[in-house]
C-alpha cells in the first residue's frame, strides 16, 4: 500500500530501517512540532534534507513545510504512520 500510495502522491517511500539511517533534524524542527504535525525532518549523510509524512495531501503540511524548510530545499518522502 505504501508504496502505491507513495507512488500516487510521486513520493518515494521509506520504510524504518532508511530512516535509521538518517538523522532527525531537530535542530530545524523540533520533535514537539514534529510530533504535532505527524512529519519529521531527516538528515541524509551527504546532508540532503527529507521531510518525512503519512499524508501526501494535506496542503497545511505542504504551506507550513515550504514556508518553513523551502528555502534550504528539501525532498518529500512518505512513511507508514506507525513508523514516524
Amino acid at each position: 500500500f505504501l508504496s502505491r500510495l507513495a507512488a500516487t502522491a510521486r513520493m518515494q517511500a521509506l520504510r524504518m530501517e532508511e530512516m535509521r539511517e538518517a538523522v532527525p533534524a531537530f535542530d530545524l524542527v523540533p520533535y514537539e512540532e514534529c510530533a504535532r504535525r505527524a512529519c519529521v525532518v531527516l538528515r541524509a549523510a551527504d546532508g540532503a534534507l527529507a521531510l518525512v509524512t503519512d499524508d501526501p495531501f494535506s496542503p497545511e503540511l505542504a504551506d507550513w513545510a515550504n514556508e518553513r524548510l523551502g528555502a534550504r530545499g528539501f525532498a518529500w518522502r512518505l512513511a507508514y504512520r506507525g513508523d514516524l
